[in-house]
């Protein structure tokens, strides 16, 4: 995986690896195959261990690759993210449950919150700020 100049992940092909993802198991025997006296079926069990971790793997580098990660995330997207509506994370901005901050959005006099990743990856770890009350 790279990234891009705007922190973006862009695939790369994995090449010779997808060969793996299309491997089947037609070169190891199956369950009826009538095991000579030398075949070993504890062999047997470890190449096919081998062959799913090694696509486990592939599949998990595929995710991995994949994954959109943005510096600052609107309302409506940090929302997207964690399951809640554009307007419940404005609201949480403003009564400061989220660290966001107000940036230029190009129209007008009005700006739009934005959430940093940093602040999204803290409220996946420890939920919402504590309620500020005026006077404490």
């Amino acid at each position: 995986m790279r990234l891009g100049r705007n922190g973006a992940a862009h695939n790369e092909p994995l090449s010779s690896n997808d060969d793996v993802l299309n491997t089947t198991y037609s070169a190891l025997p199956d369950s009826n195959h009538r095991m000579d006296e030398q075949e070993s079926p504890a062999i047997e069990l470890r190449d096919r261990l081998s062959l799913i971790e090694t696509k486990l793997d592939l599949v998990l580098e595929r995710l991995v690759s994949t994954t959109h990660v943005k510096e600052w995330y609107t309302p409506a997207e940090f929302g997207a993210i964690v399951g809640k509506t554009r307007y419940t994370v404005s609201e949480w901005c403003r009564l400061e449950r989220v660290n966001a901050e107000k940036a230029e959005s190009g129209r007008g006099r009005n700006r739009e919150w934005r959430i940093s990743h940093e602040e999204l990856e803290r409220y996946e770890r420890e939920s919402l700020l504590p309620v500020k009350y005026p006077g404490m």
